[in-house]
């Protein structure tokens, strides 16, 4: 059952997150794709960390930013290139993704303290 929810976790992983915050905001959604870019992969390391798996968070990374390289590669027009003048869209899709690597741990270390905090209070009524 862990492999299904491995491969669910990681399928959902395979979303480019960071592409898609630059896209959303030049397209008039505003700070939304940003917002999305960082909750959704935290949901997802904090349900890995109940699976006691870090692995998967840094693969899914990888397989995030491996997707939003691919969209830039192949779908960045000259408005993302004004768009993302200090860094450049490549230079933007790194930052982005170094931002949303930061979230996913921080969303792994939260869950895996409250799931460790738990387990201490059921031994000491247990025992």
């Amino acid at each position: 059952m862990k492999k299904v929810f491995y491969i669910i976790i990681l399928l959902l992983f395979c979303v480019p997150y960071a592409y898609l915050s630059v896209y959303l905001e030049l397209a008039g959604w505003g700070l939304w794709g940003y917002f999305m870019a960082v909750t959704v992969p935290y949901i997802l390391s904090s349900q890995a960390s109940k699976l006691d798996n870090k692995y998967i968070v840094i693969a899914g990374n990888m397989l995030s930013f491996a997707t939003s390289y691919y969209c830039v590669i192949n779908y960045a027009t000259e408005k993302w290139t004004y768009f993302c003048t200090p860094f450049g869209p490549m230079g933007t899709i790194k930052v982005i993704s170094l931002f949303i690597l930061l979230f996913s741990f921080a969303g792994w270390h939260i869950q895996k303290e409250i799931l460790d905090r738990k387990s201490r209070k059921n031994k000491k009524t247990a025992g």
